[in-house]
């Protein structure tokens, strides 16, 4: 199945952003399925942020691989101030994901930016959301 363009799909879930019911409905956890699979940073933040209000349950496969998607070589060109990964990592978190593996990797997570005199880490809020999973988790490395 092709995966809809970014423009298509940010319409669809600023449409189910009007109406929350929506979220949860089939039609609405098949948009947000869709919009996770998307390569589109700002796409798969909007979809991530609508996940973790509701707290929509059934998405965690598809963000975990989104969050791995973007965690890589290209992290800062594909996810300029890691705003997706943060994003994605806040709803796996709201949805009391389990994953201890993906929450150690954001825990972790350093994404080096280009800024004036130099570069900047700009993932101090996906570590912070990685550490806060693994609290919840009751982790022994914390």
């Amino acid at each position: 199945m092709a995966i809809p363009s970014a423009k298509k799909l940010s319409a669809e879930l600023a449409e189910l952003a009007e109406s929350p019911a929506l979220i949860a409905s089939e039609r609405g956890t098949a948009t947000l399925a869709s919009a996770l699979a998307s390569r589109s940073a700002p796409v798969l933040a909007q979809a991530a942020k609508l996940v973790a209000e509701p707290r929509v349950r059934g998405l965690e496969e598809p963000m975990r691989a989104a969050y791995r998607a973007l965690a890589g070589d290209r992290a800062q060109s594909i996810d300029a101030g890691a705003h997706a990964k943060e994003a994605l990592v806040a709803a796996l978190e709201a949805v009391e994901d389990v994953d201890a593996t993906l929450f150690a990797e954001a825990a972790s997570c350093v994404q080096l930016e280009r800024a004036r005199g130099g570069s900047r880490d700009t993932a101090a809020g996906v570590r912070t959301r990685g550490a806060l999973g693994l609290a919840r988790l009751g982790h022994p490395d914390l």
